[in-house]
């Protein structure tokens, strides 16, 4: 797995900042990677994201190595977040695991089994 800085618009950043700073809910693992990464992310105008990185409203399809399983899903605000309609939360653990990340990347993510290993296989914005 790499070892990178996320790449978020300010946004997405201030987004979850504030959601760092004022959750407790989340599993310390998920909690101290998120505020790692936000301390080192490169933050840029939303304009200027490269369309290969996750960020908000991105539809992803990602590869579970563990499961040998390939998803679909949009990152998405908690008020528009629908497990059935494969819509996730920015400020779930895997929402919060890809976001910055971009198409390519392999990310550790927490589940209460254990870490699972999440590949980005595409990212598909808004503007795309």
């Amino acid at each position: 797995m790499l070892t990178k800085n996320i790449i978020l618009s300010y946004g997405d950043y201030d987004l979850l900042k504030n959601y760092v700073s004022s959750n407790t809910s989340v599993s310390n693992f998920s909690l101290k990677k998120l505020t790692t990464e936000l301390r080192t992310a490169e933050i840029v105008e939303s304009g200027k994201v490269p369309k290969t990185v996750v960020q908000l409203n991105s539809k992803v399809k990602l590869y579970i190595k563990e499961n040998k399983q390939n998803i679909n899903v949009s990152l998405v605000l908690p008020s528009q977040a629908n497990i059935k309609e494969n819509k996730i939360s920015i400020y779930s653990p895997m929402g919060a695991a890809i976001i910055g990340y971009e198409k390519g990347d392999e990310i550790a993510w927490e589940v209460p089994a254990g870490l699972k290993t999440i590949k980005i296989v595409d990212v598909i914005n808004q503007n795309d």
